[in-house]
């Protein structure tokens, strides 16, 4: 039989008295540490890992179709050496968003994270696939041999004007315009004739891209 409370608490005091006991009871437990978040901090190191080794692979990667120059000539060897690297950059971007697509498409999260993630993956990936396949096109492709003299050198940029002994055929001379892929090294051993009124010859891809130049002998600068 319940004993009546002590006089002075009856009503709301009593429930106020109370009160502060029904705080103190067991479903109110503190929070756990945050698991998802370590998980998750584990997950992003490894994507950022996978990139890195993906992105030096492609940087280091041989050639792995068959070039459109001759390989047995020296010069057009050099060419294709000079050249192939175009296909390694654009392979190396290519990297860069793969594992981000397999991780938005592979992991658990919030569904607007995943799709952020997984749309500029998309993007990047039709932008470096172009890429990839452009370069791929102009390795594969016959250099163009350009005989010219240097008109200007401006960094990696040098323009050619060809033509000019065919004026009495009545053909216009034209210049046009190239980057040089030729490796720093060898245009610094060309300095003395890489400059303008020189004239050269170049081995251009369809890109527009000199591979190789050397100058001509026997040709009056």
């Amino acid at each position: 039989m319940l004993s009546n409370p002590p006089n002075g608490l009856m009503g709301r005091e009593l429930t106020t008295r109370f009160t502060p006991m029904a705080l103190l009871a067991p479903g109110h437990a503190a929070p756990c540490p945050p698991r998802k978040l370590a998980i998750r901090g584990r997950a992003i190191a490894a994507l950022a890992a996978v990139t890195v080794v993906l992105i030096i692979a492609a940087v280091l990667l041989p050639p792995i179709v068959p070039a459109g120059a001759d390989l047995n000539d020296a010069n057009q060897a050099a060419y294709a050496r000079a050249i192939w690297p175009e296909t390694q950059i654009s392979l190396a971007m290519l990297m860069i968003f793969l594992p981000s697509l397999c991780y938005a498409v592979a992991t658990r999260g919030a569904a607007r994270g995943r799709l952020l993630i997984a749309s500029i993956s998309l993007l990047g990936l039709a932008v470096a696939t172009f890429y990839v396949v452009i370069s791929l096109q102009s390795y594969m492709a016959k250099p163009e041999a350009v005989y010219g003299s240097v008109t200007s050198l401006n960094g990696r940029t040098i323009c050619l004007q060809y033509g000019t002994l065919s004026l009495i055929a009545g053909n216009e001379a034209v210049t046009r315009c190239f980057a040089l892929d030729v490796p720093s090294e060898e245009l610094r051993g060309a300095e003395n004739w890489v400059r303008e009124g020189w004239y050269v010859h170049v081995l251009v891809s369809p890109r527009g891209h000199v591979g190789f130049i050397a100058p001509v002998s026997g040709v009056l600068q």
